[in-house]
């Protein structure tokens, strides 16, 4: 049986593996742990699918599956290896009646010889994704030097080989895979599909600095529920396009960006508008610490319908944040500075912050965005009504 890379997230395009937790040859019992996978999202489990013994590992730690593709094969009750399949992947496609695990193994052992790089009858060992690559690009599988398992041939092997780099000196190469990879073609794809505009103001939150230290909430709580707080009056922000729809969501579920290490994970706050902002404040803090222990679940990064990006946490003035697909909008917030402030006729300090909203212009158009922005600013330079509602 093939151990497949599962969708671990409606965005997911293929995880890492990153951690063993069994080897080859290990009995192992369905539902139990096999491997931790990286995602664009999240460190995630897999399990197996059925009761039965570990084969064979088809991709090692640190390699790339895309969803859909084997990882390990699976021998359980009254299966074994077909000896006439040259390649790990495909010979999970093929099986033989053996009435224990015993002969499931041995069956594999008569099947060694078969599996190295090169195999008998002038095959090569090679993952399916590679072959169908070397196919493309016109590369002859005999000149590659396989990196996965046994040597075999992987995907990105092809791709290094149909593509030579030049000699780099003096420079660290770090490989463009798992979360970082997802992350690149994604904002790409947001850039090249959607039409970006941003709109930026100043917000006075002098009064929100005095109110959050009453409660302990962060100045991106108190954003979190006066954007949560006007989105419903503005339905064309809180949506998304669907081929030729445009989805108006009844619900606001909020994402806010957090920083892992160098990977950029965004948990969702799902019904915003009806939390108070204690209780998002909260939910909040929760999140943000599990994001930075790489700790959140697939479900905690699914569904949001709006986002937040904080690049002020890091001292940034302002930024033009990219539109998280299939999203129509993202607000930007930047570092709360103490600047000299008009309160009536007279000049004093006070505490303001930048706010960058970017839309989607095919979706929002430039009134609706400023007067959504507006709306916001207004909000939060009178924050007094977040504390009741």
């Amino acid at each position: 049986m093939e151990v497949k890379m599962p969708k671990l997230g409606e965005t997911m395009l293929e995880g890492v593996i990153t951690r063993w937790l069994k080897k080859q040859g290990d009995e192992v019992s369905r539902g139990e742990v096999l491997v931790e996978v990286e995602t664009d999202k999240a460190i995630s489990e897999v399990t197996a699918p059925s009761s039965g013994m570990l084969e064979r590992i088809l991709a090692a730690e640190g390699i790339a599956v895309k969803v859909g593709d084997a990882f390990a094969l699976l021998a359980v009750e009254g299966e074994a290896v077909a000896p006439e399949v040259a390649s790990p992947q495909a010979a999970a496609t093929a099986s033989v009646p053996a009435p224990s695990h015993d002969v499931a193994r041995n069956a594999v052992q008569e099947l060694a010889p078969n599996l190295a790089p090169v195999a008998r009858a002038g095959r090569v060992l090679a993952t399916p994704a590679a072959k169908r690559l070397a196919r493309e690009k016109g590369v002859a599988l005999e000149s590659i030097a396989g990196t996965g398992p046994d040597g075999a041939i992987t995907e990105r092997d092809v791709e290094t080989a149909s593509s030579p780099s030049p000699e780099v000196k003096d420079a660290e190469i770090v490989d463009l895979v798992g979360a970082r990879k997802v992350i690149a073609e994604r904002m790409l794809e947001s850039r090249q599909k959607t039409a970006h505009v941003t709109t930026f103001t100043d917000v006075n939150v002098t009064r929100i600095g005095e109110l959050r230290k009453g409660i302990g909430a962060t100045y991106t709580a108190f954003v979190v529920k006066a954007v949560a707080s006007a989105l419903p009056n503005y339905p064309y922000v809180n949506s998304s396009i669907q081929g030729n729809r445009i989805l108006l969501w009844k619900r606001v579920h909020m994402g806010v960006a957090v920083a892992a290490g160098e990977t950029l994970l965004v948990p969702v706050i799902r019904d915003a508008d009806r939390k108070s902002l204690r209780a998002i404040s909260e939910e909040l803090s929760i999140l943000a610490e599990k994001g930075r222990n790489r700790q959140l679940t697939s479900e905690e990064m699914q569904g949001a319908t709006f986002t937040i990006s904080n690049a002020g946490v890091f001292g940034a003035l302002f930024t033009t944040p990219i539109i998280n697909l299939p999203q129509s909008g993202i607000l930007g917030t930047g570092r709360v500075s103490r600047v000299p402030v008009v309160k009536g006729d007279r000049i004093v300090i006070g505490e303001v912050m930048y706010l960058s909203f970017t839309y989607d212009h095919r979706v929002v158009d430039g009134g609706p965005a400023a007067q959504f922005l507006r709306s916001v600013k207004e909000i939060l330079e009178n924050p007094d009504g977040l504390l009741e509602a």
